[in-house]
């Protein structure tokens, strides 16, 4: 039985609740859609769907949660869609807005129509095309391909005390010079406007330094050494280690 089964079939709301939050931590939607089917995905959303509306207000999502977990569901969808065709895949995005409109001809082969397409859309912050096309092709099971990979010890500050964690920097094929965060790991965890200014510092200074190829992109994440999972990320502290990380990455490209 998975993890949405279980959810689906306990008539305790203590237990319910319990895991209705351990979905939205970590990796365990993103886990739970890949190991669904077309059917079963639609099944698991009716069960996401329907907690999400008889939940008490302390214990519904915030609106950032609820986005991403419909985001997710959206590009589990596309990766699942047997019917390949420039409407169905309107449909789908149309769960998340629905004034979006894809262009009605075939005009390439379906996975580069597809890209297309989600870089076109508009994704709820903090989402961006890379991490949705990142999602579809690992729901597909034809992941983006990393050509070089290079880990860094960070540490974090969690309630107050300093805990030590890894950041992994992949560089990744077929891109267009940006970096966006894992979305199997990293899609539930929220980033603080510090760490976030940081973090775009550390991409401005590569790229003045002209180390950035244009056709590379670069997904990240951050693992706490205990496996844990990471529910809130602040401060700047991981700025030089996102300088130092993606120099040492992306030398690899000259």
């Amino acid at each position: 039985m998975t993890f949405l089964e279980d959810l689906k079939n306990t008539d305790d709301w203590s237990i319910r609740y319990g895991l209705w939050d351990k979905l939205f931590a970590g990796h365990t939607l993103f886990q739970e859609l890949s190991q669904l089917d077309t059917g079963r995905i639609e099944d698991a959303v009716a069960t996401i769907e329907h907690i999400s509306a008889s939940a008490q207000e302390g214990d519904k999502r915030s609106e950032w949660e609820w986005n991403t977990a419909l985001a997710l569901i959206t590009c589990a969808r596309i990766a699942t869609l047997t019917e390949k065709m420039p409407g169905n895949l309107q449909q789908i995005l149309r769960r998340l807005n629905p004034e979006v409109q894809v262009q009605a001809n075939l005009d390439s082969d379906w996975q580069s129509f597809v890209r297309t397409s989600l870089y076109q859309f508009a994704w709820p912050k903090p989402l961006t095309p890379e991490w949705a096309w990142d999602a579809v092709t690992t729901f597909q099971k034809t992941p983006r391909r990393v050509l070089h990979s290079i880990k860094i010890a960070v540490l974090l500050l969690e309630n107050n005390n300093g805990i030590t964690a890894d950041l992994t920097l992949e560089l990744v094929e077929a891109g267009q010079g940006r970096l966006y965060s894992n979305p199997q790991t990293m899609s539930f965890v929220l980033c603080g406007e510090s760490f976030l200014h940081a973090q775009q510092n550390a991409v401005a200074f590569i790229r003045e330094q002209g180390l950035w190829p244009k056709t590379r992109d670069v997904r990240w994440m951050i693992t706490k050494k205990s496996l844990e999972p990471i529910f809130e990320i602040n401060g700047g502290s991981a700025g030089g280690a996102f300088a130092l990380g993606l120099a040492k990455l992306l030398s690899s490209e000259l």
